[in-house]
């Protein structure tokens, strides 16, 4: 946390924490990818690594009188030579035409706000250069971006190329949902009717002799 200037974010707190490290709710996954990709650097050089969990917000939902709780699907691409900014957004626009939303775009990030909940300190491990927000509808749902040499500098990340994306799953399954279209068709007037045929045939007859009378009785037809 102290690594991403979390410690001055404004999470919530566990009043019974497990751990003391465990002491605070979550807000996003960068965390835990952070962490897990300085464990398997370690062992690979180049990987992918994707989380998919629930990040707490600080607005209270009115239903329940408890934090907002929203899925969000993150990972983060290292890769010693490949481009991984521009693998990511390949994946990204390839998601986008597989759920054939055309309200959903990848868009230029206006000045220090690369990082959607207001932590500018985040902002400044991310380069600005290489990174885009996810819109959908005109609303911020996520983002991807690539590590800047001060988030190299902060953490074990051995020279390589890194770049994180986030997305509010919750808000992608419902662009996806709302583009489904259900259409009406008619019922054919003549079904399709598929039936099984079978043959007894004498021990000494071989199957290229039942199949060639069959293909030459195509043909004559």
């Amino acid at each position: 946390l102290s690594g991403l200037g979390w410690l001055n974010h404004n999470l919530l707190r566990i009043a019974n924490p497990p751990a003391e490290e465990n002491k605070f709710l979550k807000d996003c996954l960068l965390p835990g990818l952070v962490r897990n990709i300085e464990d398997n650097l370690r062992y690979f050089e180049e990987f992918k690594i994707f989380e998919m969990a629930r990040a707490f917000s600080s607005e209270i939902d009115k239903e329940t009188g408890l934090p907002k709780q929203q899925r969000y699907l993150s990972g983060a691409f290292v890769s010693k030579q490949e481009d991984t900014f521009l693998a990511v957004k390949g994946i990204m626009e390839g998601l986008f035409v597989l759920i054939n939303n055309k309200e959903l775009n990848l868009v230029e990030p206006q000045k220090n706000e690369i990082w959607p909940k207001g932590a500018t300190s985040i902002n400044n491990l991310l380069l600005p250069e290489k990174s885009l927000s996810i819109v959908w509808k005109k609303e911020k749902i996520g983002w991807l971006a690539e590590a800047s040499p001060l988030m190299h500098n902060n953490f074990d990340f051995k020279n390589k190329k890194v770049t994180f994306f986030e997305i509010n799953f919750d808000s992608l399954v419902t662009a996806y949902s709302n583009n489904q279209i259900k259409k009406y068709q008619p019922l054919p007037l003549f079904p399709r009717v598929e039936r099984d045929l079978a043959f007894e045939f004498d021990y000494k007859v071989k199957w290229g002799e039942v199949r060639d009378a069959i293909q030459n009785s195509i043909k004559d037809s």
